[in-house]
């Protein structure tokens, strides 16, 4: 091996070993140096030279000192990792509205902005994107320079490297959204989908917290689902894997925005449950003008309206028949019911169990804990680990 050879992995050891010791610091309150040692395994003297690197960077700061050993000597100095170090921020682009958080850098939100999803063409839509996190970052007195990483939630098919490959409701077809948003920002930026986001959260922080094998139904304005197998997001070769509102399930049903007939989701999301509501409420009887949300239906059903029960009940066995097929294919521990849809209460619920446990073996369903919060909350996530396997340091 040359020198050069040695010389650049001595830089990557180096590295790794930086990013070990940081995350040590950054997953406890208060931590010593030789506490952080005997956690990584690396020697007392390179743990100081990497503390004091962490310092000077600003990320890790003393604040105030230990109990003594119990043979004496002189109390241990606490560090603590210096959350304004550096900011994430998480987008999620909406079919009507985008709202955008900026975070520090342990992903606790500080500021939450929200606007109407930009129409028109990508190139003007990121540029209000990329400004709208700009403010964001602002508000809470950062540079977008301190921004270690963005996370964005699109609503559609976004492939590997965040390739937004199909946003039918946007109009948008084959646009790198990660790549374009991160040469506005001069940052890191990961982009996905609406399920695989609202799925790492779920089982991070919500309904699912510590299963390692899991399926989610997601059904809002679009349908999808994502798996968790082993504890690892599966994203299939090209990163399109969940599509679940695609799959026919009415051999001679309405076309979809896909170009297919009869898909999943021209029978079960928002705007077919919305649509169906409106028109037999309508042959019923008159009622206010304007076109009901997934909330008056819920809110409907759970008073006992048996046009809005018959209608979620309907999505929910379609749902559930879909969901069927994933269960006996990954055989997860849970199934998490996620997106305004899949929230809709037990009108939905039930029959979705019912129905796929007719064609599945019985599994524990449960209902998204994060709600509205979940997309947001997985795409600080996946901010905050992209911004780790970055493995940089973020200065003013």
């Amino acid at each position: 091996m040359g020198t050069g050879e040695r010389a650049a992995d001595h830089a990557v050891m180096r590295r790794v070993n930086r990013a070990v010791v940081l995350d040590v610091i950054r997953s406890t309150e208060a931590s010593s140096r030789s506490a952080i040692a005997e956690a990584t395994g690396l020697a007392k003297p390179t743990v100081g030279l990497i503390v004091d690197e962490l310092m000077t960077a600003g990320l890790v700061a003393e604040v105030g000192r230990g109990e003594p050993g119990t043979v004496g000597g002189r109390p241990p100095v606490l560090l603590a990792f210096n959350a304004r170090s550096s900011f994430l921020a998480g987008v999620h682009v909406g079919v009507r509205r985008t709202t955008v958080v900026v975070a520090d850098a342990l992903g606790t939100p500080l500021v939450e902005r929200t606007m109407k999803t930009p129409a028109g063409r990508p190139p003007a839509a990121l540029d209000r994107i990329a400004a709208a996190i700009s403010d964001a970052a602002a508000g809470v007195g950062a540079g977008t320079g301190m921004i270690a990483a963005v996370g964005v939630c699109l609503p559609g098919l976004v492939a590997t490297g965040g390739l937004l490959s199909r946003a039918s409701a946007l109009g948008w077809r084959d646009v790198p959204v990660a790549h374009l948003l991160g040469d506005r920002l001069g940052v890191p930026v990961v982009a996905d989908n609406a399920a695989r986001t609202a799925l790492l959260a779920e089982t991070r922080l919500g309904a699912a917290r510590g299963e390692r094998d899991v399926v989610l139904v997601y059904a809002g304005a679009g349908i999808g689902a994502a798996a968790v197998v082993n504890g690892q997001l599966v994203h299939g070769a090209g990163g399109l894997a969940g599509e679940l509102g695609h799959v026919r399930v009415c051999a001679n049903g309405q076309r979809c925005s896909c170009g297919k007939t009869g898909c999943l989701e021209t029978v079960a999301s928002a705007d077919a449950v919305i649509c169906a509501a409106a028109a037999r409420w309508k042959r019923k009887a008159p009622r206010p003008a304007g076109e009901p949300t997934i909330g008056d239906i819920a809110a409907a059903a759970a008073a006992g309206d048996q046009i809005a029960v018959e209608i979620l009940g309907e999505a929910g066995r379609d749902l559930g028949t879909a969901a069927a097929w994933m269960v006996n294919l990954l055989d997860p521990a849970c199934v998490v019911l996620s997106g305004c849809v899949g929230e809709a209460g037990p009108a939905l619920a039930g029959p979705f169990e019912q129905a796929m446990t007719s064609d599945a073996r019985p599994v524990r369903v449960v209902v998204s804990e994060l709600a509205e919060a979940a997309e947001l909350q997985g795409m600080l996530l996946m901010a905050r680990e992209h911004a780790s396997a970055d493995i940089r340091i973020v200065t003013r």
